[in-house]
């Protein structure tokens, strides 16, 4: 090891009194320091993981912000290869929101993608038997009295939790597990938000009652808002962004087909300058603000069907009507 050291700092000679020192730039050094690292980690006993997260930072829509990324995931496939051919117990983990992976273009990002990567999907469930509960009740579990934990099952404490139903804008009874989900990405930290939200209103009780739910709904909505938008940063500007949101409140409308908006719109082009509406739809579409809404008719009876991106992978159909999602609506005060 002390040879390696030595040769990556510049030193020479046999001899202390011959060793001679030279001004070099580290980038000189990189081989010599990534083989002392290799030997370092084989030497070890112990396993390591390195985890790059909130890439998604400061995303722009722009070609060095794509190339770093690019060159990040493209090294970090090659380090974990050496590391796998070393015998080294070491992974290296990059965190990137799909969305922004996919406006990456580069030759290799496809095997990477099939061979290297996994996609965190919570399913397209939206009642009681969703993992994301199946997640709250582990946790629940793990704070339980060991004795009485064993005698319940996940329905006997879902039945405990959510003992109510809600009614929906349209008279629909619907479950309060299915009432929150509905206004959801189905992401675990949108489920966390709002049972928090729930449990500030009402923190003495030993349920989740459908008045506090209902309660907890607008400051909810206000979370998913802001979170969307952060998330449309980069993809649109902070501009395009704004006057939006504030065309889709002032539309008021939850459900519309693309003449009924494109008709306002136009009338309008003034308020918002910066807005190509085609492409805001398609964005919105994509990043769930809006879905795809349609009826079908059988047996004499009609029956509306809802599709959503963060739910199905669909591509946006302008000739179906649009519907915004549930956990925005409060927030645009559209009801």
């Amino acid at each position: 090891m002390t040879g390696s050291i030595g040769k990556l700092i510049g030193l020479s000679g046999g001899a202390e009194k011959d060793i001679k020192y030279k001004i070099g730039s580290y980038i000189d050094y990189l081989d010599s320091l990534r083989d002392i690292i290799i030997e370092s980690l084989s030497m070890s006993d112990s396993k390591y993981t390195i985890i790059f997260d909130e890439l998604d930072d400061q995303f722009r829509n722009e070609d060095i912000y794509k190339s770093n990324i690019i060159s990040l995931i493209k090294v970090t496939e090659r380090i974990n290869s050496l590391f796998y051919k070393k015998n080294v117990k070491c992974k290296i983990i990059l965190l990137l929101r799909l969305d922004i992976f996919y406006v990456l273009n580069d030759p290799d990002l496809n095997k990477i993608e099939e061979d290297s990567s996994v996609k965190i999907d919570w399913g397209k469930n939206d009642d009681k038997n969703s993992p994301l509960f199946d997640m709250i009740i582990l946790k629940l579990r793990q704070s339980m009295d060991p004795k009485i934990e064993k005698k319940l099952s996940n329905q006997d404490i879902l039945e405990q939790l959510f003992p109510e139903s809600l009614h929906t804008s349209k008279g629909r009874c619907i479950s309060s597990p299915k009432y929150i989900l509905g206004r959801t990405y189905l992401r675990p930290r949108d489920v966390v938000t709002y049972l928090n939200h729930i449990k500030d209103i009402s923190p003495d009780k030993e349920y989740f009652s459908k008045e506090a739910i209902k309660s907890a709904e607008r400051k909810y909505s206000s979370y998913l808002f802001k979170e969307i938008k952060n998330e449309l940063c980069g993809h649109l500007s902070n501009e395009e962004i704004d006057e939006s949101f504030k065309l889709l409140k002032q539309f008021k409308k939850v459900s519309f087909y693309y003449a009924e908006i494109e008709e306002y719109y136009m009338k309008r082009t003034n308020l918002f300058p910066h807005i190509n509406l085609h492409r805001m739809l398609e964005l919105f579409f994509n990043f769930g603000v809006l879905g795809n809404q349609w009826t079908v008719k059988k047996n004499g009876k009609s029956r509306s069907y809802y599709s959503f991106s963060h739910r199905e992978n669909v591509d946006i159909d302008f000739d179906k009507k649009f519907n915004v999602h549930l956990g925005l609506r409060k927030e645009l005060n559209l009801y």
